[in-house]
């Protein structure tokens, strides 16, 4: 009975073996098909395959690999794996291999760690690595899977780069908005406010958290608020950059800002808002104001003076007509006596002496004309040659814009100061710039430009040099043009000159022209030092 049972076990067995071969049989062509395409999708991932055995050695590799590492996969199979690890890495993690194999669970690329992969040529490269364990009958091995992330590197340091140069520029636009002197604010479409800068808010006396999110309605009083509105609906209306003015109530008063606007602009092309800088030109217009009123009362003088000038020459026609006719008079005479056989010397000295009397009459017609130039004489100061010369021209800006003449300066900074009469010498720089003006007027093949220098002559004076573009000075008129009634233009009355001359040499000075005839011509004026200037400007020496 049991040997039966014993037989019959063996039996069994024997069948039990028999079948498990069948199946081993009937099984083998799936089994090889699925190991190909095991092969193929290795052979065919895009990141590199190594298989690792537990004994540390390398069993396969794919074609990826053999790229990313520089090795052909013969020089690969059989050797240990740490020839794919740089000898840095392996030295700071000694136990990662075996660590991983007493804890054989699969792990992630980026798993936290900073990993590099060694080529063949000896270069790193930054790499992701995951890895996965595979029990087989041989003990676990490890699927790892590697990417190369040089470029992914790169770019992300590019990035970061970028970023902090961004960075670094929003940074530096911070500071020049917050500590720009101008008001600078950004607004949404519906008016309500998304940034001010810190001058806004000392202007309109508000802090930042009472006007973010708000709109001027909420912000200031309804005609204020209009007035703002109004302007920013014509930038977006007009999508380009507009300026207007707009006063504002501050702090220290009512306040008169230039304010340049620009429409903000999404990328589809739609105005979201505006953006304004505003500049506060209250006291510049004041003054713009105050030069014009001094223009228009230097005008009014200057007219004054010309209709002076006006009453001069009749009263010397009137004065001087009678005495030079009978001047002639006389002279004929005693011409008409001398002729006479004999001659009638009675009469003849007659007539010269009438002709000695009537020019003394003419004499103290222009003595008595003189006099009206005469005035009491006023306390001098101590004046900046270029100062004065600065301030005349703007003074005469107006005036020379509307005729078209540009004027170009070198005016020289920290001259020695001369004694003189301010009005006086101030006068003479307007009547020369006139002579200029006019004389430009004719111009019409170049520029019309007049250019101003002073500068140090010599030792104990300064120049002031005054050269335009006009017609010029023919030469026999330069040797009389500073005499009086004397004039290059056809309505010319001939004293403007004579009177500058005047004014220069009571001041110690010397006032010349040099002229080629054609090409503009150069007033040259030169003022002594004063006596008390001259001993500073040694000092300062």
């Amino acid at each position: 009975m049991v040997g039966d049972n014993f037989a019959a076990s063996e039996l069994e067995g024997a069948m039990a073996v028999e079948g498990k071969e069948d199946d081993r049989l009937r099984n083998k062509p799936a089994l090889e098909r699925s190991e190909e395409r095991f092969r193929q999708v290795v052979e065919s991932a895009p990141n590199a395959i190594v298989m690792i055995g537990h004994t540390g050695l390398i069993e396969m590799v794919n074609a990826e690999a053999e790229r990313v590492f520089g090795y052909t996969r013969n020089e690969l199979l059989g050797k240990p794996v740490e020839l794919l690890v740089p000898e840095r890495y392996r030295s700071k993690h000694p136990k990662l291999r075996t660590s991983f194999f007493a804890d054989a669970v699969s792990r992630p690329m980026g798993a936290g760690r900073d990993l590099y992969g060694l080529r063949k040529d000896g270069s790193e490269f930054p790499a992701e690595i995951g890895l996965n364990p595979i029990q087989t009958e041989e003990g676990t091995m490890v699927l790892s899977a590697i990417v190369d992330i040089s470029a992914r590197r790169r770019l992300e340091e590019r990035i970061q780069a970028t970023n902090r140069m961004l960075q670094e520029h929003l940074q530096l636009l911070e500071a020049v908005l917050e500590n720009s002197a101008a008001v600078i604010y950004a607004k949404r479409k519906d008016g309500r406010y998304t940034y001010i800068n810190h001058e806004w808010e000392v202007v309109c006396g508000l802090g930042r958290d009472q006007v973010l999110g708000k709109t001027d309605f909420d912000l200031f009083p309804r005609e204020t608020a209009e007035q703002f509105r109004s302007n920013d609906l014509a930038v977006m209306a007009a999508g380009k950059l507009t300026e207007s003015e707009e006063r504002v109530e501050t702090p220290w008063g009512e306040q008169l800002f230039l304010s340049k606007k620009v429409p903000l602009i999404s990328p589809n092309g739609k105005v979201e808002g505006i953006c304004g800088i505003s500049t506060n030109i209250t006291d510049s217009r004041r003054t713009e104001l105050a030069l014009r009123e001094a223009i228009t009362r230097l005008e009014r003088e200057r007219e004054n003076k010309l209709m002076s000038l006006e009453a001069i020459m009749a009263s010397i026609g009137h004065e001087v007509r009678q005495p030079l006719a009978a001047l002639v008079a006389n002279s004929s005479a005693a011409l008409r006596f001398s002729k006479k056989t004999p001659p009638d010397y009675d009469e003849v000295w007659a007539a010269l002496n009438r002709i000695v009397s009537d020019s003394h009459r003419v004499s103290a017609v222009f003595d008595t004309i003189r006099a009206l130039f005469l005035k009491v004489d006023q306390a001098r100061e101590s004046i900046d040659v270029s100062e004065l010369t600065l301030e005349t021209l703007q003074l005469l800006s107006r005036e020379l814009r509307d005729h078209g003449v540009s004027t170009h300066t070198e005016l020289a900074s920290e001259v020695p100061l001369i004694d003189g009469h301010r009005g006086q010498l101030q006068q003479v720089i307007i009547n020369l710039v006139h002579n200029a003006i006019e004389a430009m007027d004719t111009v019409t093949d170049r520029s019309r430009v007049l250019r101003v220098r002073t500068e140090v002559h010599g030792d104990d004076a300064i120049m002031v040099v005054m050269e335009d573009s006009g017609p010029g000075i023919v030469s026999k008129r330069l040797e009389e043009i500073f005499d009086a009634f004397v004039t290059t233009k056809s309505d010319g009355m001939g004293l403007g000159l004579a009177i500058c001359c005047r004014i220069i040499e009571n001041h110690g000075g010397k006032i010349s022209a040099l002229s080629d005839g054609n090409n503009g011509a150069q007033f040259q004026i030169i003022l002594p030092i004063g006596p008390r200037n001259t001993a500073r400007a040694k000092m300062s020496n």
